[in-house]
């Protein structure tokens, strides 16, 4: 590896002028899940807020139950409920004595947890397994959230706990039935919400500079598997002293200009990198052999990124008492607590910078030792990812590219996470990377996922908020019937039928493409030929005309009945094709054409006058428009020199030159050359007019043959006349020169 340091410091100040700022949150989102005779309630922070007012009641009451919370509190468990029985919610946000922010009123309706969903989902069951079944207890009474002491009661908000090394997860809206967000959510609130929720106060998106990246040549880079590319690059991005992210940037042979993807993979536990495995260098090569140059690259702690897992010799134990093997069962169901019950060598410090003790980084669930009560741990799957995007978006200089970000598994995950927050992200695509979680609890534990997705650092955002704000242009979600891993979708399932009606019908209000495919073939956690056939189908249909421009380039100005040849350019050149051109010109009907990037046409006319044309470029997906204005006139023919004759010497005489023919094509300008007209530089006088006669006065001091020279031009051509004179001291009677005794040439 090379020690050569790149892209830091000013670097990220012209990189980021090119994103929005991140705006005051004044939006209030509330979710709502339901337990025995309670609901949890939880909203979002609100700019400049002094305290919030939580309202409840019977949907069928007309008044209010109130109770006012302070600024910090985000959550609250309305209690003595009754089950089966329909609720409404809504929470206000006081500003000040005149200026609130209301949410919308949303329902819930209170129900006992099913003994078929994971005990984590509720807190009534698993208090009673942790304070009646649990040996040996934990200590509840040092049980921290975050970092802080939290108080173990049924007002405990959703979070993952640690206590002396314990872990311990607890997420009410876990579960079986398939619930969507209920008040409408723009994906500019999400994105300020989720950039909220990890970095709280300054982000690397407004404030590079507060997030400091090294970026390192990798000699040789990895390659793996991967073929169909004609150079490769290797980088490693350096974000936290104890983190970096190994990087291999592939280009195509055949690159198509402005197409960039980032593959990002997932859990790759036997690899020494996801290009090592086929389903990454699969998809890898797939994208390079149409064009797509690509950067591959890891989750942390994982494939090139294995090298950063520190040794576990400081652990006193590492078990997990409820795993596959040893389930225990509470209530007649089977549950798996997964992240609960593992015994660190030390205790977790709010801030691992103060002090000389560094946590053991073994897996992702580790990651709960990085938080420091105010930036999340999140922020380290997200960092590298936003360097490799600042890395392309520099590297394409003549447009906006096109970014696809895909990934596999937790790569799937970060697609769709980090994609919201980065409007640089055209598409996202996730292959089998998470559910919602009302869905997570359907089956087994195994769909609960790891650390990084169970965390509620980003509050009220929810994984279907972040799917439907995926891709600015578009997003897709690859799911297996019959997946060998995790996140299996049945489409005949009416929970997951709903999940992915909801998902695909956001679609429309936000102009851009979402879908959901489920492959009932495929027997593996990765993309079958099926997926394949989709994700080419997408690509297809979301790539878009980005930025974009279209461009018509022609001629300014053509005689009557002549063609003229215009040529329409879409940017960027990645634009996915076919694209129709529908043209319209003035005097013509509608013509549509398909084509590629770009289109030739030509258009004649026969009047004349200034004629417009407009062309609308659609790849069905985003259409653009331009117009073009182009004059269609009368050329030039001839022109005719008319003066007296014969001439005198040290007589001023006028010579006029008309033009023809006689509805010629205005403005003219005419070039006169003689040797008399020495007081202008090069013997000659050039004069524009809106006339078709132009005159001078000219005269000669000494006798003799005479030549003039007059040329006659306008937008569509020119004629030039040379006619002789005779200069004399007789006085004859007058002649008209013209065409007689004159060379006559035209353009």
């Amino acid at each position: 590896m090379l020690g050569i340091v790149v892209w830091v410091g000013l670097f990220f100040q012209a990189v980021f002028s090119v994103i929005p700022q991140v705006l005051q949150v004044d939006s209030l989102f509330i979710n709502v899940f339901s337990d025995d005779e309670t609901v949890y309630v939880t909203w979002n922070q609100v700019d400049d807020v002094v305290a919030y007012q939580l309202n409840w009641s019977l949907a069928s009451e007309t008044t209010w139950h109130e109770i006012n919370l302070s600024s910090d509190q985000l959550h609250f468990v309305v209690t003595n409920l009754k089950n089966r029985q329909i609720y409404r919610f809504q929470v206000i946000a006081l500003q000040n004595s005149t200026q609130i922010v209301e949410s919308q009123i949303v329902f819930q309706t209170p129900n006992p947890r099913n003994n078929d969903t994971v005990i984590h989902t509720s807190w009534v069951r698993l208090n009673n397994y942790l304070t009646t079944q649990l040996s040996p207890p934990l200590d509840l009474a040092n049980l921290k959230c975050r970092g802080k002491l939290v108080v173990w009661d049924v007002q405990a908000p959703d979070c993952i706990y640690e206590t002396n090394g314990y872990f311990l997860f607890l997420a009410r809206g876990a579960g079986s039935v398939f619930s969507a967000p209920q008040d409408s959510r723009p994906v500019g609130a999400i994105r300020k919400l989720a950039i909220q929720g990890i970095w709280h106060d300054k982000n690397p998106f407004d404030n590079p500079t507060e997030f400091p990246i090294t970026i390192t040549d990798i000699l040789p880079p990895t390659i793996g598997l991967v073929t169909n590319f004609s150079t490769v690059r290797g980088y490693e991005i350096r974000y936290h002293p104890l983190l970096a992210s190994r990087v291999t940037w592939f280009t195509p042979k055949a690159p198509v200009p402005g197409r960039y993807a980032i593959y990002h993979e997932g859990h790759c536990n036997n690899c020494l990198s996801a290009m090592d495995e086929p389903t990454g260098a699969e998809t890898i090569n797939w994208l390079l052999a149409r064009g797509w140059q690509v950067v591959g690259m890891d989750m942390p702690l994982y494939g090139q990124n294995s090298v950063d897992r520190q040794s576990g010799d400081q652990l006193k134990n590492h078990q997990r008492y409820f795993d596959d093997a040893s389930r225990e069962s509470v209530g007649g169901s089977e549950f798996d607590l997964q992240l609960q019950n593992e015994i660190y060598g030390f205790d977790h410090t709010s801030n691992i910078t103060q002090t000389n003790e560094q946590p053991i980084l073994r897996d992702h669930n580790d990651f709960i030792f990085l938080d420091n009560g105010v930036r999340s741990p999140l922020q380290f799957f997200f960092l590298p990812v936003k360097a490799v995007v600042d890395m392309l978006v520099t590297d394409y200089t003549s447009n906006d590219p096109t970014v696809l970000m895909i990934g596999r598994s937790g790569g799937g995950w970060t697609s769709y996470f980090y994609s919201p927050l980065d409007p640089r992200i055209d598409m996202a695509v996730s292959v089998g990377g998470g559910l919602p979680l009302s869905l997570r609890a359907n089956y087994e534990w195994r769909d609960m996922g790891d650390y990084e997705q169970l965390t509620a650092d980003i509050g009220v955002v929810t994984h279907e908020d972040l799917m439907k704000s995926a891709g600015s242009q578009g997003a897709l979600y690859i799911y297996n019937q019959h997946d060998t891993c995790c996140h299996t979708v049945d489409p005949s399932d009416p929970n997951y039928a709903a999940f992915i009606t909801y998902l695909e019908g956001q679609s429309q209000a936000l102009g851009k493409q979402l879908e959901v495919y489920v492959d009932t073939e495929h027997q593996a956690h990765s993309l079958g030929p099926r997926g394949y056939e989709k994700l080419d189908e997408f690509l297809n249909l979301a790539t878009p005309l980005l930025g974009s421009t279209i461009t018509i380039k022609g001629l300014s100005s053509v005689a009557l009945g002549e063609s003229a040849v215009f040529t329409a350019s879409v940017a960027p050149l990645s634009a996915s094709q076919p694209v129709t051109y529908v043209w319209q010109a003035d005097d013509h009907g509608v013509i549509t054409r398909s084509g590629g990037s770009s289109d030739t046409i030509s258009f004649s006319w026969m009047t004349p006058g200034q004629k417009v044309l407009q062309v609308t470029a659609n790849n069905t997906f985003s259409p653009v428009s331009a117009l073009y204005t182009i004059e269609v006139g009368i050329p030039i023919t001839g022109v005719r020199l008319i003066a007296l004759a014969p001439l005198q010497v040290n007589v001023p005489y006028s010579f006029t030159a008309v033009v023809e023919p006689l509805g010629v094509s205005l403005p003219m300008t005419y070039l006169w050359e003689n040797e008399v007209l020495s007081i202008f530089e090069n013997h000659a006088i050039f004069v524009e007019t809106f006339e078709r006669m132009n005159s001078i006065e000219l005269v000669w001091s000494d006798p003799g043959q005479k030549t003039i020279r007059i040329t006659a031009s306008n937008t569509l051509g020119s004629a030039t006349i040379i006619s002789t004179v005779e200069v004399s001291s007789m006085l004859f009677l007058p002649i008209i020169y013209g065409l007689v005794n004159s060379q006559q040439e035209t353009e």
